[in-house]
Formats: C-alpha cells, structure tokens, sequence
C-alpha cells in the first residue's frame, strides 16, 4: 500500500468514527456494520492494486511486442524473427544496435549447435555415398566458417554499443555476415538433388541457420541508416 492509499483508507476510517461516535442512533448491530465496513476498506484498496498492477503488466507486455514486431519488419522472414527474438524486447526496447546483437546471438547459437551435430554425423558414419561424404565434410567447414564470422561480427557490435557509430565498422559488420550467410548457401549447395533422409535432417538444420542469419543481417543493414545510440 502506498501513501496515497494509505491516506484514503485511515480517513476512511477517520470519518466512520466521527461518525458513530457523534451518533445518538447507536444499536448494537451498528458494531457489527462498523466492523465490516472496516474490512471493506482494505478490500477494495487491495483489489485496486490487484488491478492497476495487472493492467501496468499487460502494458509492458504490448509495448514489448510493439518493440519486436517493429524490429522484424525489416526482415525476410519475419514470424521467425518475432518468435526468435521475442524474449529479448525488454532488454532491446526501440534500440536498434541491441536487437542487431540479438538476432546476431539467436544465429551464432544456432549455427554453434549445427556445427557440432555435422561432427556427430561425420564421426557417427551416418553419410553414405562418396558425394554425400564429400558434401558434409564441405558443409562442416562451411558452418565452421560462419561460426567464426558471426564472432567476428559480435566483436563489431560490441564495440558499437560502447563506441557508437562509425561507417567502417558497419561496412566490416555487413562484410561479414554476408559472408557467414554465403558460407550457409555453400554448404546446402553441397547436398543439392540428394534424397537421403539423413542428408533432409541436414539441409533443414543449416536451412534454420541461413533464416536467423539473413534476419541478423537485415537488422545489421539498418545501423547503416540509423544513428546509434552510445
């Protein structure tokens, strides 16, 4: 309970006291309504707080899904990033280099756990066929490579938000996510016309990878249009 609350419950109170007390009318029963009417009070305070609070949370909860959904609009794919990227609304707000750090953060997750399923493949003999050994050996390089573009890239934006903007860094950041997702469509290149369910399971995986790193991508293209806030 606040002090504004808190005032209007103790005159409340104060004036119900007056009040009996400067009556000539008093019954027993008279007790009785004065006890509840003691118990009204905070009820209703209490239920009033219950509502504001739940109506301030719903408020937040809109803004925060405002804030991400305007962040996706400038990419390809865009239920993917809103899905993606909804938990970091808060953190990021309408701050256009955080929500570049997180779908940068959601693509290098992901790519991280392609690459090391691809080792389990290679190391599991799941691959079949000299094509499709080749194609995986290939594809494992290549997501090791975005690996270490995006982690290039995330050393850029760090040093954004602690910098603010700055023309080369941007051009050096789009560089090499363009990269990373060029690397991607090398590796499912690899694997093209192979039927394999194995060989399925891998092309959706790093299909999952190109999504969240094209998304990454167009929010990194947007720095280059916006001032950057320190």
């Amino acid at each position: 309970m606040d002090s504004w609350e808190a005032h209007l419950f103790y005159s409340q109170v104060h004036l119900s006291r007056i009040f009996f007390a400067n009556s000539n009318l008093l019954l027993p029963h008279m007790w009785e309504m004065r006890l509840v009417a003691g118990s009204i009070v905070p009820l209703t305070v209490l239920l009033m707080v219950v509502v504001l609070s739940s109506l301030g949370g719903q408020l937040a909860a809109e803004n925060e899904d405002i804030n991400v959904r305007e962040a996706c609009s400038v990419t390809r794919f865009q239920d993917i990033c809103v899905r993606s990227l909804s938990s970091f609304s808060h953190f990021a707000g309408r701050n256009p280099v955080r929500w570049a750090r997180a779908g940068l953060s959601v693509a290098l997750r992901e790519a991280k756990g392609v690459a090391v399923y691809l080792q389990e493949v290679k190391r599991g003999g799941q691959i079949h066929g000299r094509r499709q050994r080749i194609a995986l050996l290939d594809c494992t390089e290549c997501l090791q490579d975005t690996v270490d573009n995006l982690h290039r890239c995330l050393r850029i934006l760090r040093v954004l938000t602690r910098e603010g903007q700055s023309g080369s860094e941007v051009d050096d950041l789009i560089t090499w996510m363009s990269t990373a997702l060029t690397d991607e469509d090398t590796c499912l290149d690899g694997f093209e016309g192979e039927k394999a369910k194995q060989v399925g399971h891998i092309r959706q995986r790093v299909l999952n990878v190109t999504y969240l790193t094209s998304n990454a991508l167009a929010l990194s293209n947007k720095l280059a249009t916006t001032t950057i806030p320190k």
